[in-house]
């Protein structure tokens, strides 16, 4: 049979070693709670940045949306200007063009004609 001196000391050791044992656990409890208690903080970090991160998307969409709007109607405007243009520079070459045969006909006729103290 086993020394009962032997048995205390070993049921001695035990009880120390449950102690040490429990205090671990409620360590390791405290640090599990705090743990949660950051997660909990970062889930709110992170769905806050999310929406952040939504509404710049959504403002930019909506100034590139602006941007886009606007260069299409300076486009346009653009085209309708450079076909005024044209319209403006093709009825000008056709009014230097007959200004080109009168002044010619005009020498023709002066060339035809005697000239003043000759």
């Amino acid at each position: 049979m086993a020394d009962p001196d032997d048995l205390a000391a070993r049921v001695a050791a035990l009880e120390t070693d449950v102690r040490d044992l429990a205090e671990r656990v409620r360590h390791n409890e405290r640090e599990a709670a705090a743990a949660r208690v950051l997660a909990g903080g970062a889930d709110r970090g992170v769905a806050e940045l999310s929406g952040e991160i939504e509404a710049f998307r959504d403002q930019n969409r909506r100034a590139l949306t602006a941007l886009r709007d606007g260069v299409a109607d300076l486009s346009e405007r653009l085209e309708t200007g450079l076909a005024e243009l044209r319209a403006r520079l093709e009825a000008t070459a056709a009014g230097q063009e007959r200004l080109a045969g009168l002044l010619t006909k005009l020498l023709e006729r002066q060339g035809d004609e005697p000239t003043v103290g000759g």
